[in-house]
């Protein structure tokens, strides 16, 4: 099954902090599907970013990889809310123990 070797290799660039002993690339990653762009991966990293990757498009496609959101920190954790029940989108959690959740817009509306 997994002998035709990778079918995407999406990356985050590399952590925001420059003296980190331990880093750890990609924390976490989910799929979200809807529409009208079908699938798509969520990914968290030591970047600070969380991003959108279409997997209809290339990896290397300079246009793959949406930032949802830029932290100031490494992402440690994020959650994708049901927003048809009331949830919030997006909440993201960072190595400096802050917790941000963000509205549709992308702004936060409460840390």
């Amino acid at each position: 099954m997994l002998a035709r070797g990778p079918l995407h290799a999406f990356a985050h660039e590399d952590s925001n902090k420059p003296d980190r002993r331990a880093m750890y690339g990609v924390v976490k990653t989910e799929w979200v599907c809807g529409a009208p762009y079908g699938v798509g991966l969520v990914s968290g990293g030591a970047d600070g970013c969380v991003r959108l990757w279409d997997v209809r498009r290339a990896s290397d496609d300079p246009h793959n990889g949406t930032v949802l959101v830029k932290c100031d920190n490494d992402v440690s954790t994020f959650a994708l809310g049901d927003v048809y029940k009331g949830e919030a989108p997006l909440i993201v959690g960072v190595c400096s123990g802050k917790v941000t959740v963000l509205e549709h817009t992308n702004a936060p509306f409460w840390e």
